[in-house]
């Protein structure tokens, strides 16, 4: 296996990796927002400060996967994650 392969596997897997983590925060907001009630102000602080954490988590998988680049792939690796986690993890959580 070539270098550029190995490279191209492992922004594949750490952007997988994005994927998972970000609807996990995601999981994580939407039970604290349940938690909060109708109090609507700390509902937006929530709602606001996990889209910045998400952002950065994006960030820093990104920095790791391929120093930043934003490329095609490392995308619909990420939007893998995503699938994954809504089809099949999320899935089997909520049926337990």
């Amino acid at each position: 296996m070539t270098a550029l392969i190995q490279r191209e596997l492992f922004q594949l897997l750490i952007m997988f990796g994005c994927g998972i983590g970000i609807m996990i925060t995601f999981e994580a907001r939407n039970y604290l927002m349940k938690c909060c009630g109708n109090r609507r102000r700390v509902q937006i602080v929530i709602y606001f400060a996990f889209w910045i954490f998400a952002a950065f988590l994006f960030y820093r998988f990104l920095y790791r996967a391929s120093h930043g680049v934003v490329t095609l792939y490392g995308l619909a690796a990420m939007l893998g994650g995503i699938f994954l986690w809504k089809k099949g993890i999320c899935g089997i959580l909520k049926e337990n």
